[in-house]
């Protein structure tokens, strides 16, 4: 459990009291929320909301839970999420996990430390394959010397089958389905009838590659280039165009930097967005400082330069 819009009371009270582990309770005035369902795996796939529920305590021995949940849904089900386009969905996994090398990147100006996940259970695709879906887990750092606990204590534990939950479904640019760690996110060591029937069979643990399919995206996560990091160390709106034309210098890879400069507007009419309409690309821009040349800005910039924020959805169309 956590707080909603930091009501930290009505959390100590249903940690402590209403919902105190191994309390016994009886649901009344039962009310039923017709939203998405978030965990689609859960077996019960229904929603409740606990705050018009009469909730009350019984006078009876503590129940004893398991220790741990068991997600039961095959990875193979995976394929059966009909989402539309940056529709996001929480889902629970278990199985076999194979866990890439630990390396260490700058994610939305932080230092991560970063691993690759592909997960296995024995359920099969279409083909006949052993279906698997793959995810990247980012855990904060403040050294690139010291690995996380937590990513530390996942490769050693490897070996075992592990649950994973709260990881979040969504579709990527190119449609395909694409799993990521929520906010949420936390794994494992798994128990139960499931994680009986996978320790029978420890081959899931060195598939080959042709004997598995990913159902997911798999392409795993690479650094952007970061331009803000990199010295500019040419200016100059001539020495940009020299690498225009016929006679044109070869371009090499640097940086540009042009200060005070003034950017043309584009003219009424023109389009500005992407082949596929989904975010706005000025090929030619006009700017003028000692000289003048053309060149292209991706949509954050040519958002901020309108006064804009990127963030918000709506502003492309103000835009």
């Amino acid at each position: 459990m956590k707080a909603i819009k930091g009501n930290f009371e009505e959390l100590e009270t249903a940690s402590n009291v209403t919902w105190k582990t191994g309390k016994v309770v009886r649901a009344t005035k039962v009310h039923f929320i017709n939203d998405k369902i978030n965990y689609i795996h859960a077996p019960i796939k229904i929603v409740i909301d606990l705050r018009a529920t009469t909730i009350t305590g019984l006078l009876s021995a503590p129940v004893n839970f398991p220790s741990g949940a068991s997600p039961p849904a095959p990875v193979a089900d995976v394929v059966e999420l009909k989402l539309q386009l940056k529709e996001r969905r929480l889902f629970d996994v278990l199985g076999y996990a194979s866990v890439s090398e630990i390396r260490y990147g700058m994610v939305a100006g932080a230092t991560k430390a970063i691993v690759d996940v592909e997960v296995a259970d024995g359920s099969e695709t279409a083909a006949g394959k052993t279906a698997t879906c793959k995810f990247t887990i980012f855990i904060p750092t403040s050294s690139t010397t010291v690995c996380p606990q937590m990513l530390t204590d996942l490769k050693s534990s490897s070996s075992k089958p592990l649950a994973f939950f709260a990881l979040s479904v969504g579709l990527d640019d190119n449609s395909e389905l694409k799993i990521y760690a929520s906010n949420d996110f936390y794994w494992t060591v798994a128990q139960g009838a499931k994680t009986e029937q996978l320790l029978s069979r420890p081959e899931l643990q060195n598939l080959e590659a042709d004997a598995k399919e990913s159902l997911t995206a798999t392409s795993s996560w690479e650094p952007r280039r970061d331009f803000l990091a990199e010295a500019c160390t040419q200016s100059a709106v001539a020495l940009i165009n020299t690498y225009v034309g016929g006679n044109s210098q070869v371009a090499h890879d640097v940086v540009h930097q042009l200060n005070f400069v003034e950017v043309e507007a584009p003219q009424m009419g023109t389009n500005v967005w992407t082949h596929d309409k989904k975010r706005i690309w000025l090929s030619r821009v006009r700017i003028n400082d000692t000289g003048s040349c053309e060149v292209a800005m991706r949509e954050k910039a040519a958002l901020q330069l309108a006064g804009l924020d990127p963030d918000d959805a709506q502003s492309p169309k103000k835009f």
